[in-house]
């Protein structure tokens, strides 16, 4: 009720059921607010609960990201430091400088191919460790690599190719018998932090190919973050579970090699067997994958099974099914990495007040570049917010509780 005070002033109260309206104490301080803020003159619009930006600026304090150096620098660095250590274990396995030797061979190659700084390759995968090598080989080049797995439809594979013109393609088996073939390399590329670093293409939820152009400053600030966070270094070893046209799989790869670290490969991400295998005989350390291979490897070990060298266990990509760990049924959306911010903005891509739901949007420094050749959907998808900078929605929605951190509640197009 509002109700007249005298002297120009109002009366108001609310009448709720608390368990209806949890937030009801902010939602008045809220209304509050807002009639101070006309009563002095001010537009009505946007509401801004004070309250939910000071929680919000706590909850997205993280420190600057690794603003100096690029994937490539990540490899190198780990090349120099441990040129004899086993950087991937598979068939065939690589130390660090084997891997370096390798990659040298394989950019040479790729140069007489056409590719250039600059330039985009495509990899058509089997999953194999050749596939790194050329992934290190085109970085090496100065060029993005483009993973694309060599089981897709012919139809796909053209349409990513149509999305990236003039891009030099190699398969694992070329990679791999190039790789053994001794050239000159010389002359390391000394790309910027802002260059492409790499492009994964995704059909999202319609069915057509997008391709997410990620940086080199974007993908190094991930990576160096997760490693300074869960402490990888040199006596670590990471399995590679996912497709290597999947974004988890560049942490999984590029992490191991900046840490020093072992990559342990799994080829067939679905061979629950191997998977055990490998968990029971190579002393793994961190574990990173969409929260489905977490049920599989679940279901699939014994009741003895015992992983004790397990210190780390990263699920993204997907819900956690209640089956897993949560919290009172609720999943919280993580905290942010450094150097990046994770935001709940309405449609007028002002904050929703703590409670309220709305979009997720990320800021920061992990912030792709857009879409190869998609101007369009790239306008949809990052904007310019100001106070923010450059942000992308993530088509997640969710709301910032009183607790202090984000909760997810789906997918918008879902």
């Amino acid at each position: 009720q509002a109700m007249p005070a005298g002297n120009g002033q109002i009366n108001l109260s609310w009448d709720v059921v608390p368990e209806y309206f949890p937030y009801a104490t902010d939602m008045f301080e809220c209304l509050k607010s807002l009639l101070a803020r006309i009563a002095d003159g001010h537009d009505a619009l946007p509401v801004v609960d004070q309250a939910t930006v000071i929680e919000s600026e706590k909850y997205n304090s993280v420190r600057a990201g690794d603003s100096v150096r690029t994937m490539l620098d990540l490899v190198r660095d780990s090349v120099r430091k441990y040129p004899t250590h086993q950087a991937i274990i598979a068939d065939p396995g690589y130390t660090y400088q084997e891997l370096w030797e390798a990659s040298g061979n394989v950019a040479a190659y790729l140069r007489e191919k056409g590719a250039r700084e600059k330039s985009t390759v495509i990899i058509e995968f089997a999953k194999d460790s050749a596939d790194v090598v050329a992934m290190v080989a085109a970085l090496r080049l100065g060029a993005a690599y483009v993973p694309v797995a060599a089981h897709l439809p012919a139809y796909r594979r053209d349409a990513i190719r149509r999305l990236i013109p003039g891009s030099v393609t190699i398969t694992t088996d070329e990679a791999l018998r190039e790789s053994r073939v001794k050239r000159e390399f010389v002359s390391d590329a000394s790309p910027s932090r802002e260059d492409l670093a790499y492009i994964i293409f995704t059909s999202g939820s319609t069915g057509v190919p997008k391709g997410v152009e990620i940086s080199h400053g974007g993908a190094v600030g991930t990576i160096s973050d997760i490693n300074d966070r869960y402490g990888v270094d040199s006596h670590s070893r990471i399995i590679g579970l996912s497709s290597l046209g999947f974004d988890l799989s560049v942490y999984d790869i590029f992490g191991s090699l900046a840490a020093g670290a072992t990559l342990v490969m799994v080829h067939d991400e679905r061979d629950a067997d191997r998977i055990i295998d490998v968990l029971r005989t190579q002393d793994i350390t961190v574990w990173n994958s969409a929260p489905a291979l977490m049920e599989l490897a679940l279901l699939r070990c014994e009741q003895t099974d015992r992983f004790d060298s397990v210190r780390t266990i990263m699920l993204s990509g997907d819900r956690i099914p209640a089956s897993m760990p949560a919290l009172d049924n609720r999943i919280p959306y993580g905290y942010p990495l450094a150097g990046q911010g994770i935001h709940i903005l309405g449609y007028d891509l002002t904050m929703c007040p703590r409670g309220v739901p709305g979009d997720i949007w990320i800021s920061g420094q992990g912030v792709a570049l857009g879409y190869a050749s998609q101007p369009e959907l790239t306008a949809e998808a990052f904007r310019d917010i100001p106070g923010l900078g450059r942000c992308y929605r993530t088509g997640d929605i969710g709301l910032f509780n009183h607790e202090g951190f984000v909760e997810f509640l789906g997918r918008k197009d879902r």
